[in-house]
């Protein structure tokens, strides 16, 4: 009889499928007790066996965690986070004594220099928060999502196995979530109020769960479009048609138009047009706010109190927003007129970070109130642009801006550089996930949010391997 063999994806993905169910189990419960012998014990094996498998476990489990309040009332998304951690303590001690010329050369990458200046610009807004122990919060969290997705990153990847492998750990996880959802939702009948419900428990409303359907969409719709067999390609095209139904189902307008957009990006990113585009949109983006902040042109959005209400079907949502009338979009102008404010008051190191939700009330504009102003699930600015203003200044602001800027110019300049075919896909992958999340978070803040920000940062430190992969003539 044969001797069974067991291979590195063998391990993985029985160990992936045990996840799942521990996690599920450990729902149903009300208990972590199985969940945390699980990753105690999968974190002795992962640092015995190889490190990495952290990492993939970490990104599969991503779409299945979910927000847990421990003792003292601190929320955590589990077990995501949990690995998050793992991994920060154990990329250090990787990376530190790890012989390789292409991890020396990948630290050394600009990216990283600019993150760096940033999270020295972070300690720096410490000093000057209104509230400096959420701050400090804020600051070590951010820690714990950069190294896992940026540095970690620089280790795991080895190949182009390593990006399929990553791929899947993306596009198998979400699609499960979203044929889950789709079957929940058809016990309702697809109807518009019953989508967050459908959702629970992993995620908290249907804006989280959009962003990364569309994050999944991006990553099969440049894969069927380059790949070569049709056998495969079927099997993609199956999962577009599934993440289509599933974005279309989950009613959320923000993710939709950042799918359009980002097909629309990516064909002039092909053409080498995109850094254009960006440019004359953010110039468009500025003007338009200056228009409306002269002569308090901002008035004329003011919304009617009794009338702005939460809309109970899909038509009536979308004819609202003509007339002003949807409750979301009325709140968030309501929250971006009081974040403007609070940009005039302290524009160069902000409120601090973390730290909007305690400081906003005061800077808003009664006229355009609405009947979810109190804000009891305490929710931020809704754009998160401007939180990172009014947060961490001006410095903060043009960090970012910048950081984006740069993202796009090197995946253009790589993209038109390099000859091979399968790391120009991975460029348009990249694009594609970073102006879903760009488009998104113009219409909410979830770049601190595991179920968004970990793409956030995963897109730079791939971006960051290439790079340096290029710079030592390993791609050419």
């Amino acid at each position: 009889m044969k001797a069974i063999v067991y291979s590195k994806e063998f391990l993985f993905y029985s160990i992936a499928t045990l996840f799942i169910f521990v996690t599920g189990f450990s729902i149903l419960n009300s208990t972590t007790i199985p969940v945390s012998i699980f990753l105690a014990l999968t974190g002795f094996i992962g640092l015995i066996l190889n490190p990495s498998r952290l990492f993939w476990l970490m990104v599969f489990s991503i779409p299945f965690s979910v927000e847990y309040i421990v003792p003292s009332s601190i929320s955590t998304d589990f077990p995501d986070e949990l690995f998050m951690i793992s991994l920060t303590g154990i990329s250090f001690v990787i990376i530190s004594f790890n012989p390789f010329h292409s991890i020396k050369t990948a630290i050394k990458h600009p990216f990283i220099l600019l993150i760096v200046f940033q999270l020295l610009w972070i300690i720096v807004t410490l000093f000057f928060s209104t509230y400096p122990i959420l701050s400090i919060k804020y600051f070590i969290a951010k820690i714990w999502y950069i190294v896992p997705f940026i540095f970690t990153p620089q280790v795991v990847l080895q190949d182009k196995s390593t990006f399929k492998t990553l791929a899947a750990t993306v596009i198998i996880p979400i699609s499960l979530i979203a044929i889950y959802a789709l079957y929940q939702h058809a016990g309702f009948g697809f109807s518009f109020l019953s989508i967050n419900g459908c959702l629970q428990p992993f995620f908290r409303n249907h804006v989280n769960y959009a962003a990364m359907l569309s994050f999944a969409f991006s990553v099969c719709f440049v894969v069927y479009l380059k790949s070569k067999t049709i056998r495969y390609r079927n099997h993609i095209g199956f999962l577009l048609i599934i993440l289509t139904f599933a974005l279309f189902f989950s009613y959320t307008r923000g993710s939709w138009l950042s799918v359009i957009i980002s097909i629309i990006g990516l064909l002039l990113f092909w053409r080498s047009k995109l850094m254009t585009t960006i440019l004359v949109t953010f110039l468009f983006i500025v003007s338009l706010f200056a228009i409306l902040i002269v002569n308090d042109n901002y008035l004329i959005l003011k919304p009617s109190f009794e009338k702005t209400i939460v809309q109970n079907s899909l038509s009536k949502h979308l004819n609202s927003m003509y007339s002003n009338r949807e409750i979301s979009g009325a709140e968030r102008i309501h929250r971006w007129v009081a974040g403007v404010k609070m940009i005039a008051e302290k524009p160069i190191t902000g409120f601090g970070p973390a730290c909007y939700y305690n400081n906003y009330k005061p800077y808003t504009d009664k006229r355009f109130r609405t009947y979810v102003s109190e804000n009891p699930e305490k929710s931020s600015v809704h754009n998160y642009y401007l939180l990172i203003w009014i947060e961490q200044g001006f410095i903060g602001f043009f960090f970012l801006l910048f950081s984006i800027y740069y993202f796009f110019k090197r995946c253009t300049y790589l993209y038109h550089t390099i000859d091979d075919l399968y790391y120009k896909q991975v460029l348009s992958i990249l694009v594609m996930v970073m102006i879903n999340i760009l488009v998104v978070n113009f219409f909410s803040d979830m770049i601190e949010t595991d179920k968004v920000g970990s793409f956030f940062f995963l897109c730079i430190g791939v971006l960051i391997w290439i790079d340096s992969q290029f710079q030592l003539k390993k791609i050419a």
